[in-house]
């Protein structure tokens, strides 16, 4: 009997403190449930084999929740630069289709895994490679 109420006691003392810190639970669930949502930062960006990472101080994709993106980057000795579009994850084939237009009628789906997307873009006779990784 002393054993029974022990138990039940700390479930009470958990169950508690579970529903003192409601953001933490829900934080949680969200990142379970979304782990794709969050910043890539870019580590490759080339055209045919020629580094232009180096151009950058930074490129940045953020994917919100609402499937919306957002890109942003730096040229070295200039200002920041925005990008907003529309996305849609699939995790059964773990793609994302980025929508590069407001109508959605252009589209390009990539491998996204194990929080590395890679984009692989031919432009002419010209092949772009980038690689974002989750931070």
């Amino acid at each position: 009997m002393k054993k029974h109420i022990l138990r039940s006691s700390i479930l009470a003392g958990i169950a508690s403190l579970l529903f003192l810190f409601p953001t933490f639970k829900k934080s949680e669930l969200k990142d379970i449930a979304k782990p794709h949502l969050g910043i890539y930062e870019c580590k490759i960006a080339q055209i045919d084999e020629v580094d232009y990472l180096d151009k950058f101080s930074y490129i940045r994709l953020e994917l919100k929740d609402g499937n919306k993106y957002e890109l942003t980057y730096q040229k070295k000795g200039s200002k920041e630069g925005k990008k907003k579009g529309a996305y849609r994850y699939d995790k059964k084939t773990e793609t994302l289709t980025l929508y590069l237009d407001s109508t959605k009628l252009i589209k390009k789906e990539f491998p996204l895994k194990k929080g590395v997307l890679s984009l692989s873009i031919t432009l002419g006779e010209k092949t772009m490679y980038a690689q974002f990784e989750q931070k």
